[in-house]
This record gives C-alpha cells, structure tokens and sequence, in this order.
C-alpha cells in the first residue's frame, strides 16, 4: 500500500525585542525542551475502499460554507500567487509554498500590529476585511478545511504562540490568539535557553506534521532576543478519487529547462476528468476521495513566461475553462521538501516597516520596541499512486474514451485547492522531479 499524497508546511513568525528581554513577570504554560530525539514517526497509512461509478462523473463541488466570508480565499489568493510567481522566477529548481498557512500565520502577527504597521501589512497582505471580521473569517476558513476529513483524507490545520517566560502579553492580544485562531500560548526561555526553545518548537511542529517537518527552525535561527514565535502548520494526508495503478507506473523521460533530461517514474491512466488544453498550458484537475479536494496539474508550454504572469486571474480563467471529458494523464511520482525565508519576497512586495526598529506590534504587549525578525516556511509534499491495493484496481478498471493527452513529462505548476471555498492550500513548481 502506498500514500496518494502527503503535504505538509509550516510558517513562522519571530519577534524580536530591540532591547534585553525581562528577567521577570508572569508566565503562563510552561514548555520544557525534549530531553532526547527520536526518529519522527512515518504518517499515518491512508486506507480506502471505493465503488467503481457506473458513469464516471464526478459531483460538483459543494457550495462554499455561508460562514466564510466573501474576498477572505480570493485575497489569500491574491497573496499567495504573489509570493510564488515572485520566488518561482527568480528560483530555476522546485518551489513549493503552502498559502493558506501563510495568510493564517501573517493574521497572528497582523492582530497585534497598530498604526502604520497594521495599514502597510493590510495593503500588502491583501487583508481587505476590516477589524474582527478578518480574523473571524480565517477561523471560519479554518472550520470549513478541518470538516473536509474523512476515511483515507486527513487535513488538519493548528496553529501556536510560543512566548518568552516573563514577558507579559496583554489579555486582548492572548484572548483574541485563542478565540479567533485557536493559538494558545505556551512559554519558553529563549533569554536563558534559546537551543531549548528551539527544540520546543521543532518538536511541536514535527507533532502537526506527522513527522515530515522536524527542524522548522535550523541551529543558530532561534536568539536570545526573541520574545514570541508565532506558528501555523498544516498537514495533508489524502487519497486519489480515481487512484493510479502502480502496475502501469513505468520509467519515463522528464525534460527540464535547461534542456538536460532525468528519468523518473512516471505514474499515468486513462479517466474523465476536467481538463482544458491552450495554446499556452494544459491542465487536467485531479480529484481526492470525497470530492471536496483537488490538484490542478498546469503543464505550460514554456514555463519561465507561465510562471512569470500567474496570477490569480489566470487561476481563476483555468478554473472557470476546465471541463469533463476523456483524458489520458501522465504524471511522474515526486517527492520534495522547501525551506525558504519570506522576508526578502515581501520586501519585494513593499512589505518593510514590519521587520524595522520602527515597527509597532504594541498590540501584543502594550510597548514598543518588537519587531519581526524572521519568517521561515517550510513545505514537504509526496505524490504517488493509489491509497491502497484495492483502489488502485478500482480506478484502473474504469475504461473510457480516448481523449486529449495531459503529459507531465516537462516542468509543471501544480496547486491544490479545496473545492468549495477556492483556498489554496498548496502551489508548487515542479522543475525536476528527481530533486
């Protein structure tokens, strides 16, 4: 039996102090370090067992829940195809991002912003809710994905405030972490021991993430002058609707952009499928068990230009241009971990007073002097056949009409998206799949 698809990501939000941490004060849970290290436990085996449809069709997607309020996806979209298309010209090799972990995980750091550094993150995030109803919406966003669970699909989201013992937070600030965002605070001495926060972190996120992501935060990221860590993480653990049959998994040529070619495993099928074939790109979405997830495969004829001018309008025009029909699929097995630092993207963006002595997050504490330090994100994603044995054979036995040809063979853009509300949970950029 083989996993369909694990993803996972986390973002994290370092405050710094410009002056000496206090010696003193209240503290609230207490997070000691983990004495020793273990080998971080394989993700749980995704099962499942499906009916062959009698006409393979798939069911529209739900309708958006009525509590997610209008603008929050698109303005995350906005957002996130920003940060890539930034990032994914200027990188040749493979990126991948997790959007809806970035916008959550930028809304911690953005409720306790004030003044000019809550109006420069809010036009530069494309926080376009005002007030409460932007961090309402994020946990509405977030109640719509965790009801997406089911047998052979696991998507969990969990967020979490690490602050410095002694340091006194103001209620609001910790009240409204907990209320809108389901972040509690726990304290840590990054005074005193900034290694063992560090460790704390770590394993924490290693915990959200069924152990694919065990060093958020490398030696030497975690100082002394941290006040708070702000973390968002996001686990993906989801089976193919129409799984692939491992039996015709064959050896293929992958072509990369330099012109140099690698061989991979390239998995493929014939089935019904929403696809749509350009002048530009081909694309084909891909669903999960459950029909409420999905991956849209986009496989441009060129991808420098394609990535260069993706953006949430040219998401939105492949979304609105795909329909069903008959398709022969080829799409290689890849696996691929990303660690970046955004700050230099959002920097690009305009995003500056934030990280400057200037900054003013006295939302947090009710003083001046935090700024942010760091922003680390990193992603893990998997991709392979079917959940298990039986689907495999369920989906391969589903025969169909020759249709149009969606070969992976050269660098695509993949994005997986929750089908009701649109969110991007994950976009990537495929450009070797050997690594």
């Amino acid at each position: 039996m083989r996993r369909t698809v694990v993803a996972t990501l986390a973002l994290v939000l370092v405050l710094g102090a410009c002056g000496e941490a206090p010696e003193s004060g209240r503290s609230t849970t207490t997070l000691a370090p983990t004495p020793s290290t273990t080998e971080a436990p394989d993700p749980p085996s995704v099962t499942s067992t499906f009916a062959p449809p009698v006409i393979p069709t798939l069911a529209p997607p739900p309708p958006a829940p009525v509590d997610v309020p209008d603008g929050l996806v698109d303005d995350n979209t906005t957002l996130a195809l920003e940060l890539f298309t930034d990032i994914a010209r200027r990188e040749e090799g493979n990126v991948l991002l997790g959007p809806a972990s970035i916008s959550e995980g930028l809304a911690l750091a953005y409720l306790g912003a004030r003044g000019e550094t809550a109006q420069e993150m809010a036009d530069v995030l494309h926080f376009g809710l005002e007030g409460d109803a932007l961090h309402e919406g994020f946990g509405a966003l977030r109640r719509a994905l965790s009801s997406r669970n089911r047998k052979a699909l696991e998507l969990a989201v969990a967020n979490r405030a690490f602050g410095q013992d002694g340091v006194e937070f103001l209620d609001a600030y910790l009240a409204d972490l907990s209320r809108y965002h389901e972040a509690p605070l726990g304290t840590v001495d990054f005074a005193g021991d900034s290694e063992g926060a560090r460790r704390v972190i770590n394993d924490w996120t290693a915990d959200q993430t069924a152990g694919r992501i065990d060093e958020l935060f490398p030696e030497g990221t975690i100082k002394s002058n941290t006040v708070l860590a702000l973390v968002s993480a996001t686990y993906l653990n989801a089976a193919w609707f129409f799984p692939f049959n491992p039996d015709n998994t064959e050896q293929a040529s992958f072509s990369r952009d330099d012109g140099s070619v690698v061989t991979v495993e390239m998995m493929n099928f014939n089935e019904y499928l929403p696809t749509v074939t350009t002048p530009d790109y081909d694309a084909a979405r891909i669903p999960y068990t459950g029909g409420e997830l999905s991956m849209i495969v986009i496989v441009p004829r060129s991808m420098s230009p394609f990535v260069t001018e993706f953006d949430a309008d040219e998401l939105d025009d492949i979304r609105e241009n795909l329909s069903d029909g008959g398709i022969h699929l080829y799409l290689p097995k890849f696996e691929l971990s990303y660690h970046t630092s955004l700050i230099p993207s959002l920097n690009r963006l305009g995003l500056e007073l934030p990280f400057s002595p200037a900054a003013d997050f006295s939302g947090m504490t009710g003083t001046s002097g935090l700024f942010i330090d760091t922003i680390e994100h990193e992603t893990f994603v998997r991709i392979d056949e079917a959940g298990t044995e039986a689907a495999a054979a369920t989906g391969t036995n589903i025969a169909l009409s020759h249709g149009p040809t969606v070969r992976a063979d050269r660098p695509f853009v993949f994005v997986i998206q929750d089908d009701a509300t649109g969110a991007v949970l994950f976009v990537g950029k495929v450009a070797d799949p050997t690594g």
